[in-house]
């Protein structure tokens, strides 16, 4: 498409002359390659409205005019108030831009409509020269449309056909398989950076259905061929987890939790839960600000680690070693089903000053009768 707007490109295009008495063209459309406008690019032309599709405002070019900065210059010295300003020469529109400033007396009747998510297109120069202004809606990044015709461009049939035993295995098919899974892959991270852009995500849906299928198809040749996937990363399986919740003073317990193994071509696996082992920084009670715990894998041949977010509650859970068993040292001779229903100390104790005190009873009484 077409990157850049010659100066001079279309001034005069809509001159009334006698066989033309009207202007006919009176909109133009600036499609999301432009990215430079000329000087006097688009001068007396007629045209009204400007459509821009591309995100980053196209960048105005401008030429010296020695008309202009002797009228600014004069104004500016007879008026303090007035400031010098070299973009005063721009000319890429309708009229010169310094007849739009307080260097002119006149107001601009352009319109201009770009994208929710454009910019640059607030700047001092496009404000004035177009008063009237309207968002159309959210437009692609170059990113997205590379990302989109990357994926666009593979080709699934000639996956698939590498499946027939005419694909032989043998080293040149396997090389010519292998830099393609790094096309692949390379795609794979365009779009996983791009799904998580809301306002890009939108637009590469089809793109990531073409992307998967493809992928599958893939995984069934990089079998054919012996080749093993890259690997990426750990996710944990928060649905098929079973997390519970924590209070502060306990452990973390990796029974229940499920880890993922995510490969560079899309494809997962469970992690070895053997192969599993809480990070050093983490093998201690849990406080209250606590949000997550470091788990780690390795089980020779891949080694990651990953954040397992988890809940401390306030309620505090105390170290039972470091607590004192009275029972254990005063009172062996109870029974164990007595310790465990909570009273067997209480009423050992409550026997004995029953006994203490019947026995001083009888000594107070034979005093009595001697």
């Amino acid at each position: 498409g077409t990157l850049y707007v010659l100066a001079d490109a279309f001034m005069d295009l809509n001159k009334a002359t006698d066989d033309n008495p009207e202007r006919g063209l009176d909109r133009v459309v600036l499609t999301h390659a432009v990215n430079a406008i000329g000087d006097n690019a688009f001068y007396n032309t007629g045209i009204k409205e400007y459509v821009f599709e591309s995100i980053q405002a196209p960048a105005l070019e401008l030429c010296y005019r020695a008309e202009v900065a002797m009228r600014v210059k004069a104004i500016a010295e007879q008026n303090s108030s007035a400031s010098y300003y070299k973009g005063f020469f721009y000319t890429n529109f309708e009229e010169y831009f310094v007849e739009y400033t307080q260097f002119g007396d006149k107001t601009s009747t352009l319109s201009m409509y770009y994208p929710v998510n454009g910019l640059g297109y607030n700047n001092y120069v496009y404000s004035l020269y177009f008063p009237t202004r309207m968002q159309t809606t959210i437009a692609q990044t170059d990113a997205t449309r590379e990302c989109i015709a990357t994926i666009d461009g593979f080709d699934l049939a000639m996956v698939q056909g590498w499946m027939q035993d005419s694909f032989e295995v043998n080293d040149a098919n396997k090389q010519t398989v292998l830099d393609f899974v790094e096309e692949v892959e390379t795609a794979r991270a365009q779009y996983n950076m791009l799904a998580q852009d809301k306002t890009q995500s939108q637009f590469i849906q089809d793109a990531g259905e073409k992307l998967a299928t493809l992928e599958e198809s893939l995984y069934d040749v990089k079998v054919k061929f012996g080749i093993q996937a890259k690997f990426k990363d750990l996710r944990v399986d928060y649905v098929n987890s079973t997390i519970k919740q924590y209070n502060i003073g306990e452990y973390f317990d990796l029974t229940g939790l499920k880890v993922n193994i995510r490969y560079q071509d899309g494809s997962t696996a469970e992690a070895d839960f053997d192969k599993l082992y809480i990070s050093e920084e983490y093998n201690r009670p849990l406080k209250a600000t606590d949000e997550y715990v470091v788990v780690c894998y390795d089980d020779g041949e891949i080694s990651g680690r990953v954040n397992v977010y988890i809940d401390v509650a306030t309620g505090i859970v105390e170290d039972s070693s470091s607590v004192e068993d009275s029972d254990s040292t005063q009172d062996s001779d109870v029974s164990e089903t007595e310790k465990k229903k909570g009273c067997g100390s209480a009423l050992t104790g409550g026997v004995g000053m029953l006994i203490a005190g019947l026995a001083l009873g009888v000594i107070a009484l034979r005093r009595k009768e001697n």
